[in-house]
């Protein structure tokens, strides 16, 4: 008889957790590189699971990538229940001698707890050259304060004979 009827209902996650962002390698290219953004950076949440295709970003200003320099760039991405999580960090043009070694890591993002420990050495998972290991001089440049919520950086900087290599692990500090 064509009636219609309503139902409502609320519903609350016990275990809901925010989405988070994932990274397989780093912002960093050297000069002359082409820069693709979105390239190794992920997102996922517990409620919807891979959420990569919706992440949006937005960046101040072009990026020269013939000049070395960083420039900030901000990810977004939203969940079906509507939680939309940032993530504020920089993409890094560096000088060309920083090309020849490949410096991997364990992870490219990571997100730390305010006020908590932060060893920069566990995430260098060494480097190679030409396909081999290459194990040179090692130095760490970091920023980070877990004191005070935000975005660091640590630099992983290879040097060798004649060449070196560098990469950078984001950590965001909640």
């Amino acid at each position: 008889s064509m009636n219609v009827g309503r139902c409502e209902r609320t519903i609350v996650y016990e275990d809901y957790q925010a989405p988070v962002f994932q990274m397989s390698e780093a912002l960093s290219y050297p000069i002359g590189q082409n820069v693709n953004v979105l390239a190794g950076i992920t997102a996922s949440s517990a409620l919807d699971g891979d959420l990569t295709s919706k992440i949006k970003y937005a960046i101040e200003s072009s990026v020269d990538t013939s000049t070395a320099g960083n420039y900030p760039v901000e990810f977004s991405v939203m969940d079906s229940a509507g939680k939309i999580v940032y993530l504020s960090t920089q993409i890094e043009i560096y000088e060309r001698e920083y090309a020849g070694i490949e410096v991997n890591l364990t992870d490219y993002l990571v997100y730390v707890k305010q006020g908590s420990k932060f060893n920069a050495q566990k995430y260098y998972a060494g480097s190679s050259y030409d396909g081999s290991d290459y194990e040179e001089e090692l130095t760490i440049e970091s920023n980070v304060n877990t004191k005070e919520p935000g975005s660091y950086y640590v630099d992983y900087i290879v040097e060798g004979i004649g060449t070196s290599g560098k990469s950078r692990l984001v950590v965001v500090v909640q």
